[in-house]
């Protein structure tokens, strides 16, 4: 990628940090050992982002409970059977800067070693992992399995 276009790419995903993030843990469990936080934070653009923190061991854009924003479209349908590959992009955009912002609130933890943050991606995550990887240096190692190829997008 040439130094133009990988400016460009940082430029569309940059987002200002200093917005509040409102985070928040609405729930804790144990499970088999593992501590369990469920919080939600402010979405840059609108409503709440909802996670699972899984302790001593994170939901995209229109998925899980975010689904009811697209009227329950699966974003698969979406690129695939509708063709809405800006509907898509833009929602590839939305997460990443969603995900920024939950590294924002996982580096302010003192249990959070900010320094080990690491990004698996899975089909439309892989997307996201190899995008959020590009623009987020706090990621200190990646990982992006069976992206699927969808045309017109980079």
């Amino acid at each position: 990628m040439n130094p133009e276009t990988y400016e460009l790419l940082k430029a569309i995903y940059s987002y200002d940090p200093g917005y509040p993030l409102n985070a928040q843990t609405v729930g804790e469990f144990q499970h088999e050992g593992v501590r369990f936080e469920k919080f939600a934070f402010d979405s840059f653009h609108d409503g709440k982002v909802p996670g699972l923190l899984a302790l001593p061991e994170q939901d995209a854009q229109y998925h899980g409970e975010r689904a009811i924003n697209n009227n329950f479209v699966d974003p698969a349908e979406m690129a695939f059977v509708r063709g809405w590959g800006v509907r898509y992009a833009n929602m590839l955009t939305q997460s990443v800067v969603d995900y920024r912002r939950a590294i924002d609130w996982l580096v302010s933890r003192d249990d959070i070693n900010a320094d080990k943050i690491g990004l698996l991606g899975y089909s439309m995550g892989g997307h996201m992992a190899f995008i959020l990887g590009a623009v987020e240096k706090r990621i200190r190692a990646r990982a992006a399995c069976v992206v699927p190829d969808i045309p017109g997008l980079p």
